[in-house]
């Protein structure tokens, strides 16, 4: 009897640079790259064979420098893409048509993983990147200077399932993982080849791959995880539409990284969301964080004066009032405790997403 393979769906992954870039991985497991100023395709990137499932640009540090870009996929690969100058008439992996396409070196990263690369994460400053799998393993790659190569170091302890999502420490020192064990960890993940010799007293004693804390979340697996701006907080948004938040992290003080010192002292809070499942969450400052999900809208969430974590709103769009004016972000609707209800209210918000979606499409054919 024939085997009959019917794919049903496409993972969605993008990535932005600043306000005038976008990637997003299509369902032909290419990376198409969008100029936001011109409205246009710019570029396509080819070269893996499955599903891209991570995309993540490198923060330059400050430093002036041509774009790159890091793509993880199913199919075990890693490649990172350099934006080459204007005037480069070659390269691998970029598509014509239409106005010039930008051309964006590949360069495929030696990676250590056996399965599907899941997520992809830069290290602030841009010289190595970490790479999650469903293997229960984290590659953390560097540029080899001396080989010319992305060579990677390999995190695998700990990990009882696929590694979700990974966050760097503004540092770059400490590694972030959330898992679909529902497990939070943070990991010594500085290589002597790149980082030299860190003096974060957090470290002392630890080697990379150490595992330094190991939290349960909430809500299950893990989705996403960010730091914030200084460092202090971690938050993971996980699949029963929560969010674990750790804060009072400080890289000086060993202690700060003591799972149980860090419960016993309040600094681990499970906030419950009124919404879908976040799927991806970014701080906008050390006390502003905002989140999107499953529900197909952007959330906020604000610290207090005491340090604990509130929901704020939900940034549904801004709509005109009656008088003209424009009224400001509407809360999600309140959680319910009835299993019927909470699919039935998922029914409705995909139905005004999909009249929506018709709604503008019809703007831009008429």
């Amino acid at each position: 009897m024939a085997v009959a393979v019917h794919h049903l769906h496409h993972t969605v992954s993008a990535a932005a640079a600043g306000p005038s870039l976008l990637a997003v991985a299509t369902p032909s497991n290419e990376v198409v790259l969008y100029s936001w100023s011109e409205c246009r395709q710019i570029a396509q990137l080819e070269g893996h064979e499955a599903t891209v499932a991570g995309l993540a640009f490198a923060g330059g540090g400050g430093k002036a420098g041509p774009l790159r870009l890091v793509s993880a996929s199913h199919d075990r690969n890693a490649f990172v893409w350099t934006q080459q100058p204007s005037d480069c008439s070659s390269g691998d992996g970029n598509a014509g048509g239409g106005k010039q396409q930008e051309q964006w070196r590949p360069e495929m990263v030696i990676t250590k993983l056996s399965k599907a690369g899941l997520c992809c994460a830069w290290a602030p400053g841009g010289r190595k990147f970490a790479l999650g799998a469903s293997e229960r393993a984290v590659d953390v790659c560097y540029h080899n200077e001396a080989k010319d190569v992305w060579a990677p170091r390999l995190i695998k302890k700990k990990h009882g399932s696929a590694v979700m999502a990974v966050a760097w420490h503004p540092s770059g020192l400490v590694l972030a993982t959330a898992s679909a064990d529902g497990k939070l960890r943070l990991f010594n993940a500085a290589v002597p080849e790149v980082d030299g010799q860190p003096d974060a007293a957090a470290l002392a004693g630890s080697r990379f791959g150490d595992c330094l804390l190991e939290l349960p979340l909430a809500g299950g697996w893990g989705l996403a995880a960010a730091f914030s701006p200084d460092g202090s907080c971690l938050a993971v948004a996980s699949q029963g539409s929560q969010l674990t938040l750790l804060s009072g992290i400080d890289l000086q003080d060993l202690s700060s990284l003591d799972a149980a010192e860090a419960e016993a002292a309040g600094r681990v809070q499970q906030l419950a969301l009124p919404c879908l499942p976040l799927k991806c969450v970014a701080f906008l400052s050390d006390g502003m964080l905002a989140g999107g999900g499953f529900d197909y809208r952007p959330v906020l969430c604000s610290r207090q004066g005491d340090g604990t974590w509130r929901y704020a709103c939900s940034l549904q769009g801004i709509k005109p009032s009656s008088s003209g004016s424009s009224s400001s972000a509407q809360a999600a609707p309140p959680r319910s405790a009835s299993l019927s209800a909470r699919i039935k209210m998922f029914e409705q918000q995909a139905a005004a997403a999909s009249a929506a979606g018709a709604v503008q499409t019809a703007a831009l054919l008429f």
